[in-house]
């Protein structure tokens, strides 16, 4: 039986797709015809291959014919929305955002559905009918990933909604990151001490923000800093209320260790002694393996 392609009804979330994304599909389809069919469910709503029916429209079909497209009869609009995550979740290109923003919707029909499974729903709902498992531990099983890699994909897609301009840095700890650190420097601008500092002080003890300039990344990336970082030029401009006499600690790691002796020349103090904290666990700083961090 031919289908109309025009009476086929796309409720699927909206994806930008580029036409350099089409160009090869549409090609191929051209010369070797559509080699995996598209899907549909029995009310001829679209679950599965919005790419390839954008091509057969503009090659200029107007019909799916027998073997274009298969029909599958489906429970709700969760199996509906599952149809079409796990063809997508096979795709080679799909960034770590595109994939939370899937999962995101997903959420949103799944809560829709099991309100008790909610965050601060009903619980005493779940003896009713059945028990839901929440919905990280439902999706973790059935795409094979973690609830941690589910939650942090889900949180990225919950931040560019809000913040739309971070939606370029693509990668999940990227945008959690960015989002992190813009909050953090909210809070610093905002922040007021208790107590007005007074005086001077015999033992003072600093952990400077170094400038590592690089992203940090607490899986690959830990040499660097998760909060706002100073240059040495602004660390250097910085004014300490100390005492003539007294005491400095002042916490370095290897790779600023000249410059935490500079600031501590611009501050007056003499340098005495090195501490040292094993860490136990070993990383690589300029070719060697060290697993030390040092305060002055």
């Amino acid at each position: 039986m031919k289908i109309k392609i025009d009476t086929i009804k796309d409720n699927l979330p909206k994806r930008d797709i580029g036409t350099w994304e089409l160009n090869d599909l549409q090609e191929d389809i051209k010369e070797n015809g559509l080699i995996n069919p598209i899907t549909l469910n029995h009310k001829r709503e679209l679950l599965a291959g919005r790419r390839r029916l954008t091509c057969l429209k503009n090659i200029g079909k107007k019909f799916l014919e027998n073997g274009d497209y298969k029909i599958i009869k489906t429970r709700d609009e969760l199996h509906d929305f599952d149809i079409f995550l796990n063809e997508n979740l096979k795709r080679k290109d799909l960034s770590q955002l595109e994939e939370g923003r899937m999962l995101l919707d997903r959420k949103r029909i799944y809560e829709k559905m099991y309100p008790e499974t909610r965050q601060g729903g009903d619980r005493s709902k779940l003896h009713i009918v059945r028990v839901e498992k929440r919905f990280t531990e439902d999706t973790a099983k059935k795409i094979n990933k973690s609830e941690r890699v589910i939650q942090e994909r889900i949180q990225a897609a919950e931040i560019v909604e809000k913040k739309p301009e971070l939606a370029k840095l693509v990668k999940s700890k990227k945008i959690i990151k960015a989002l992190n650190i813009e909050n953090q420097k909210k809070d610093i601008e905002e922040l007021k001490p208790e107590k007005e500092l007074k005086g001077v002080y015999d033992i003072i003890v600093v952990d400077p923000p170094w400038n590592y300039g690089r992203e940090y990344d607490p899986e690959t990336s830990r040499v660097a800093s998760p909060y706002p970082e100073m240059k040495q030029s602004e660390l250097l401009d910085l004014k300490l209320p100390f005492d003539d006499k007294g005491i400095l600690f002042l916490w370095t790691t290897h790779q600023f260790i000249w410059d935490a002796k500079e600031l501590l020349e611009k501050w007056g103090y003499e340098y005495k002694a090195i501490l040292v904290w094993n860490k136990e666990k070993w990383v690589w700083v300029a070719g060697l393996e060290c697993n030390v961090n040092s305060v002055y």
